[in-house]
């Protein structure tokens, strides 16, 4: 019989081993865009570090045209980072998957329109209490530096990043490069270079 502090312990020797940076990403309010930002962010990436991209219970990477994204069974996640030990970083869409405690850092992706925070508020009136000490993102946001500081005030949290609206046809965004400097990835700054890709391959 396998208890449970023995499956933490065999989650934990797996990432170890790897020597991975494995980053989750999740909507806190609805449809807060991790699937772009994660692709935009294996963009960017790629340029200085060996980059994988999988989303967990889902298969909205399909409209991304790109083989090399994939959509996995939060059951297969642990195979999954066997079969990919040899990738620098790993960007993980979590959706509802239950794979939190594989990630080194997770980031909480924060729509902050009026009626996205009134409706996250009316379904969990306590969020920002269990958010105090996570990693908020303001994603597709159009706050000011002034609003910002609003909003921590206001929901008492502290926000991570401030992330704009993005065009997701250019796979090259200084926003972004700061963004991942953020996250600790010195090496995005050293090799960023200009140009647009298009969907249609």
């Amino acid at each position: 019989m396998i208890y449970k502090n023995e499956i933490l312990d065999l989650k934990t020797d797996i990432t170890e081993k790897i020597g991975q940076k494995i980053i989750g990403f999740k909507n806190v309010t609805e449809h807060a865009g991790a699937t772009t930002l994660i692709y935009l962010l294996k963009l960017h990436l790629e340029k200085s570090y060996k980059v994988k991209a999988v989303e967990i219970d889902k298969n909205d990477f399909i409209y991304f045209n790109d083989e090399s994204l994939e959509s996995i069974s939060s059951l297969g996640f642990n195979d999954f980072l066997s079969q990919n030990s040899d990738y620098d970083v790993i960007l993980v869409d979590l959706n509802e998957g239950n794979v939190l405690e594989y990630c080194h850092d997770i980031v909480y992706l924060i729509e902050p329109g009026l009626i996205k925070l009134n409706k996250l508020i009316r379904q969990d009136n306590a969020i920002f209490e269990k958010l105090s000490d996570k990693k908020i993102v303001l994603n597709r946001s159009v706050l000011s530096e002034k609003d910002v500081m609003d909003f921590e005030k206001e929901s008492g949290s502290k926000v991570f990043f401030n992330m704009p609206c993005l065009d997701d046809k250019l796979d090259d965004q200084k926003i972004i490069n700061i963004f991942l400097t953020n996250l600790g990835f010195s090496r995005v700054e050293e090799n960023s270079s200009n140009g647009i890709f298009s969907i249609f391959k």
